[in-house]
């Protein structure tokens, strides 16, 4: 990932939140996003495609893959894995909404279980992104700080637990909270 960029993704997810009207505090919504920025969400079952193929990608490849950023003509919009449990899904739209929100280049994207198939360096781009969307660094930090679980976190802003350790790891919050507890003990 490029120097400066995880500066740049929490910036750039506050900037995403206000335009739809939600604070940090809130959990990040991206149906309403997607109709913000005129994204249509399509899951696999509304797709106009066979029932064969709908088996296939539905059926025993289901956990192969997660959601596809298309080009559709006059746009982009987004399939997604309805059988996944809706924290996923809601991370998968959200990994696809950051490739959109960093205007990579205009292929599809398609979110498979091993890594997408876009290159590691727009990947990892999206995922941040999508990181700071679903859970941004502040929010974190300030549920760190208070003591929250990783249960806490995930049901609060509709994440999976993985997810919300993800990001209180990865943003440092755990960290900065235990300091700070550290700090406050010393005499």
């Amino acid at each position: 990932m490029r120097y400066g960029f995880k500066t740049e993704a929490k910036q750039l997810a506050l900037e995403v939140r206000r335009e739809i009207g939600i604070c940090v505090a809130e959990p990040f919504d991206p149906e309403l996003w997607a109709r913000e920025y005129g994204i249509p969400l399509i899951s696999l079952h509304e797709l106009a495609c066979t029932e064969d193929a709908k088996r296939h990608f539905l059926g025993d490849r289901s956990a192969n893959w997660s959601a596809a950023l298309v080009t559709n003509g006059v746009g982009q919009l987004i399939v997604f894995n309805p059988s996944h449990v809706p924290s996923r899904i809601r991370s998968d739209i959200s990994h696809e909404a950051g490739h959109v929100i960093l205007e990579h280049p205009n292929v599809t994207h398609i979110s498979l279980a091993s890594g997408c198939d876009a290159g590691r360096v727009l990947e990892d781009e999206a995922n941040e992104l999508a990181g700071e969307l679903l859970l941004p660094a502040s929010t974190a930090k300030r549920l760190a700080t208070m003591g929250a679980t990783d249960g806490e976190v995930a049901e609060a802003f509709g994440i999976s637990a993985g997810m919300a350790r993800w990001r209180m790891n990865a943003t440092g919050a755990r960290l900065i909270a235990q300091r700070q507890r550290s700090s406050i003990r010393r005499p």
